[in-house]
């Protein structure tokens, strides 16, 4: 099985892919989310990875320490454990989590990508975000938009001495509108709340009354829709990894140059860095995971949902089939 993306990486490449991307619907109308002080540690001296040698793209597209002359069939797999089960918490832990999160928060609306680096663990840079050394964080985070918090919650405390939060948010690697529901854990390390990894979580019930919910199944090499055409509005895409092969994939919406259809994108005929007009939103699944991808008001239009996951002979997963059209009307 080929190594998983990272979310952040995948949607890191798609947003500079997309540069002019045309906004298929109204942003969000609450106000911009305010830049409160950001408190990190000091970093380690240090410098950022030569263009030539590291980027996000480069980060993306090779594993860290492999030989590039090693075939992806002759890299060890490396299964996932198991997640410990959590516990809730309340009181002064959960509000010390709650308040770990909002400081990350603060950090990146203030821009201090430095700051957010020295609030990554090491395991949250090299395993998830594929830049082990943090000078290079702030390229990564080039154009990221600003966070608001729409809620946090649900503190959680497992055996090996993490805590979690689940959150809604819009922004960060986000389209316009759309909204994220995720799992946060948190390592502290010398007084400071440090982010180790992430998971897609349920969106909470009442975030988006009224909403469309449109079920999608992931499986090898399709996408599964209940509905291909819905109304304009609040839509949540309740997207479940259904592999049989144990492939992870990624549930990528984008809107494509008019005229583009699923087909050709199959066929290999859409420039991605010509083509893709609009990116929304995304979210990473492994095998047996779902998550969704919620937008506030999603306008009428023509939206693809893509995976581009490779196999481990480098063919994404879109070539050969996951790829579908969604109208909305």
């Amino acid at each position: 099985m080929p190594r998983p993306f990272s979310l952040l990486v995948v949607l890191v490449a798609l947003a500079l892919a997309a540069p002019a991307a045309a906004v298929a619907q109204e942003a969000s109308p609450a106000a911009s989310p305010m830049a409160a002080a950001c408190d990190a540690p000091e970093l380690p001296p240090g410098t950022p990875t030569p263009m030539d040698e590291a980027t996000p793209a480069a980060a993306a597209e090779a594993t860290p320490g492999v030989d590039e002359e090693q075939t992806a069939a002759e890299v060890p797999e490396e299964p996932l454990p198991e997640p410990p089960a959590g516990t809730p918490v309340s009181g002064a832990e959960a509000d010390a989590a709650v308040t770990g999160l909002e400081n990350l928060v603060n950090c990146i609306n203030a821009g201090d990508f430095l700051g957010v680096a020295a609030l990554f663990t090491e395991n949250f840079r090299t395993v998830f975000i594929e830049l082990p050394n943090p000078y290079d964080v702030p390229l990564a985070f080039e154009g990221v938009q600003p966070v608001e918090i729409r809620s946090a919650g649900n503190a959680q405390a497992y055996g090996d001495g993490r805590v979690s939060v689940d959150w809604v948010y819009t922004g960060l690697f986000n389209g316009p509108g759309a909204l994220s529901s995720e799992r946060w854990f948190f390592v502290e390390e010398d007084g400071y709340h440090k982010l180790d990894s992430f998971e897609p979580a349920p969106m909470p019930e009442g975030v988006l009354p009224g909403a469309t919910v449109v079920d999608v199944q992931m499986v090898d090499f399709a996408f599964a829709l209940d509905s291909y055409t819905i109304p304009a509005g609040p839509v949540v895409f309740r997207t479940t990894n259904a592999s049989a092969g144990n492939n992870p994939h990624v549930n990528v919406v984008v809107t494509l140059t008019e005229g583009l259809t699923a087909e050709q994108v199959i066929e290999g005929e859409v420039n991605v860095d010509e083509d893709v007009t609009g990116f929304f939103g995304a979210v990473f699944l492994e095998p047996g995971d779902a998550g969704d991808i919620a937008f506030e008001n999603l306008a009428p239009g023509t939206y693809f949902l893509v995976c581009d996951v490779e196999t481990e002979d480098g063919t994404p997963h879109f070539e050969l089939g996951m790829v579908s059209e969604v109208t909305v009307e």
